[in-house]
């Protein structure tokens, strides 16, 4: 039977294969699993020079029946400039012996290659479901959780738990987000941007128009995650009519400044204010104000 030999890790320069019985072997099974091209050297006889490319897997039949001398392989560092020294690089052998039945197949055959770096003008996937992989990165020891992956419906995953994530920009982020937007009874609206909403820290901003008239009507907006340990909330709109609500259930009246209580200033901060809100909440409530215009605002909320 065929004689499997340990996989050979290849790196640039010449290795020699170690054949069990040189002179009983009718045929070598080489299979260049590396993204280096190879030159086999006296696997057909003495001194002869075959080429084996990244990628492919090639029988070698002696010319005399059976291997004279030793079989060398040199391995080309055939890499672009800079690029850097593959995790993985095997050369599988597969020798046959006089007594042994050659393998059926068309030789050389297309292997896949491990540890390859493709250098390419643009990537495109086209007509696929959504969820299909266009970028996977599994770190040694963290399988099967991918630290970063990129989807064609466009989520960008970049990190996991024993890989947390890092991103270093230059320039600004620049947020296109579309938001929800709901308009006032009579006039306005109020828009709601989910700038993060993830399982861990939340922002959620929302912007009202400068002629908001919600008329005797609330304005309820369910977030799109909810927020289950509590949030700082961040206020310049001029009305106490600000609420957060769970399960449709009152959890914390958010108030402006000349709310409070004795000591607001509303002298140098009018209509503003700062306040937390403890335990959990799914929906913020701009609360019905009697067909009073305010004159706009931002309300952040920061949470977990």
């Amino acid at each position: 039977m065929s004689v499997p030999l340990t996989p050979i890790s290849l790196a640039p320069g010449t290795i020699p294969i170690r054949l069990t019985t040189p002179n009983l072997t009718k045929a070598l099974l080489l299979a260049n699993k590396s993204i280096y091209d190879l030159q086999i050297i006296g696997a057909e006889y003495a001194g002869s020079a075959e080429w084996l490319p990244s990628g492919v897997e090639d029988l070698y039949m002696p010319k005399g029946r059976s291997i004279t001398g030793e079989v060398d392989v040199v391995v080309v560092d055939n890499r672009p400039a800079n690029s850097p020294v593959p995790s993985s690089a095997i050369l599988l052998v597969t020798q046959y012996l006089s007594h042994d039945t050659i393998p059926d197949g068309s030789y050389p055959a297309t292997i896949p290659v491990q540890g390859q770096i493709i250098v390419a003008d643009s990537i495109s996937n086209q007509g696929n479901i959504p969820g299909t992989p266009i970028i996977t990165s599994v770190v040694q020891g963290d399988s099967p959780n991918q630290a970063v992956s990129l989807t064609n419906d466009a989520k960008f995953n970049l990190g996991d738990v024993l890989n947390p994530g890092f991103l270093a920009m230059l320039g600004p982020l620049d947020l296109n987000i579309a938001p929800v937007t709901k308009n006032g009874a009579t006039a306005g609206s109020i828009n709601m941007y989910a700038l993060g909403q993830g399982s861990g820290l939340k922002f959620t901003l929302f912007t009202a128009s400068t002629n908001l008239n919600q008329g005797t009507t609330n304005i309820d907006f369910v977030l799109p995650t909810a927020y289950n340990i509590g949030a700082i909330i961040v206020t310049s709109l001029p009305w106490a009519g600000l609420s957060v609500l769970l399960s449709g259930g009152v959890q914390a009246i958010i108030h402006d400044i000349a709310h409070i209580g004795t000591g607001g200033s509303t002298s140098v901060v009018p209509g503003q204010a700062i306040q937390t809100a403890v335990g959990a909440f799914d929906t913020v409530r701009f609360t019905a104000v009697s067909g009073a215009a305010p004159t706009g605002g931002i309300f952040l909320v920061i949470g977990v």
